[in-house]
């Protein structure tokens, strides 16, 4: 399965997305999806018995989070459009913009938050 950040596709080879603008003001410039290979991240969001954890979790403007996923779990970003995980999937992003990110299991519907200080 090909996972990619929405809003910022140049790990995947693709660029920013078709219509999105990615300008300083833009969501597209509030994070961006970074290799986890050698990153000590922040903070590492996993799930367990139908719940994101921690939640909340809380980092720093440019730190960088990694969500570790079990299998039939996801991650996808509340509006859509800043990430989607798929199930099971480890994904690394570094946030620039501070604020309150929600997110959400597809499958299960439970809902998680970062908050970015």
């Amino acid at each position: 399965m090909r996972r990619c950040a929405l809003l910022f596709l140049a790990a995947c080879g693709g660029g920013v997305a078709e219509g999105v603008d990615a300008s300083a003001d833009s969501p597209a410039a509030a994070l961006i999806e970074v290799s986890c290979s050698q990153i000590d991240p922040a903070v590492v969001i996993g799930t367990a018995g139908g719940e994101y954890y921690p939640d909340p979790a809380t980092v720093a403007v440019g730190d960088v989070v990694m969500w570790q996923l079990s299998a039939g779990h996801t991650a996808h970003s509340i509006p859509a459009g800043l990430f989607a995980i798929g199930q099971g999937e480890e994904a690394c992003f570094r946030f620039f913009e501070p604020g309150d990110y929600d997110f959400y299991c597809q499958v299960h519907g439970f809902t998680g938050i970062l908050h970015v200080e």
